[in-house]
């Protein structure tokens, strides 16, 4: 059932996005929005990645516990997507 519903998702938002990019329409805004989106998904996959190694070499190097739960935050999440906007606006501005 999961992988069905996941190529379910993955046609849906590929018809989502095919017909909202058709015509003759400015893609600035939405080349913008996916641009911010894209990198807003690198921050949070490397953030997570970078807090993991941490929290790893923490539990190897010392005798102190931290669990992995705490890159659980939805903080992480909405500071990742200001990374994103922020490195993007950046980017396009050089």
């Amino acid at each position: 059932m999961q992988p069905l519903f996941i190529v379910f998702l993955v046609v849906v938002t590929s018809l989502i996005v095919s017909a909202t990019t058709k015509g003759s329409r400015d893609m600035s805004a939405m080349r913008a929005l996916f641009e911010w989106i894209g990198a807003s998904a690198l921050f949070v996959v490397l953030n997570v990645t970078v807090g993991a190694v941490i929290i790893l070499l923490i539990r190897s190097l010392t005798t102190h516990f931290v669990a992995l739960y705490g890159l659980q935050s939805m903080v992480l999440v909405a500071l990742s997507l200001a990374q994103g906007f922020v490195f993007q606006y950046w980017w396009r501005r050089e």
